[in-house]
């Protein structure tokens, strides 16, 4: 269980970070 939530939390967060990213172009996380 702890995996699927970790999992569900980080690519959340990466398509966020793609979203803001895309519209500002100043978010960027490797």
């Amino acid at each position: 269980m702890a995996k699927a939530v970790d999992r569900g939390m980080v690519m959340g967060d990466v398509h966020l970070l793609e979203k803001s990213g895309g519209n500002s172009g100043e978010w960027k996380v490797g």
